[in-house]
């Protein structure tokens, strides 16, 4: 995937929680959203 080392993840009803490494967080953020862009073109196909 894109590298990304989750140190600890944890989720509530309405939501998610991921931590991570500062050094590792724009990294991050261009992973996530990327995934959501695909999302929106499946949606769409």
């Amino acid at each position: 995937m894109a590298g990304v080392n989750i140190e600890e993840a944890t989720n509530s009803y309405t939501d998610t929680l991921v931590l991570l490494k500062a050094s590792q967080a724009p990294r991050a953020f261009q992973a996530l959203s990327d995934l959501m862009e695909n999302a929106r073109i499946r949606r769409f196909d």
